[in-house]
């Protein structure tokens, strides 16, 4: 059996957000599912909260959105996540005045 490769890409990036929860309204973020790099492999699936996501991108970690694909730690990257007015998180192509990171909900 041949070793399967993980596609170079991804070690540009922190954290991959595969899914998320909206508070009651849909206006605010509550919590996000996703993946963190650890060196060359990446995390299990990990819950990831709104202030928890906001510190990472203060800190100028790289967090994007994707889909998981056939092999483990592989995924579709689709856009960058970013701190957009008041502390919203958008994704280009986003609603404004809103958290949206266009990605399914769980």
């Amino acid at each position: 059996m041949r070793k399967a490769r993980l596609r170079r890409g991804l070690k540009k990036f922190d954290v991959v957000l595969t899914s998320a929860r909206y508070q009651d309204g849909g206006v605010r973020l509550e919590q996000a599912r996703g993946f963190e790099r650890r060196g060359d492999v990446w995390s299990d699936t990990m819950l990831y909260r709104r202030e928890a996501l906001l510190q990472r991108l203060q800190a100028g970690q790289r967090v994007v959105v994707g889909a998981e694909r056939e092999l483990p730690g592989d995924f579709d990257i689709g856009n960058p996540v970013r701190l957009e007015g008041s502390g919203w998180l958008v994704v280009n192509g986003g609603t404004g005045g809103r958290d949206d990171l266009a990605v399914p909900l769980f």
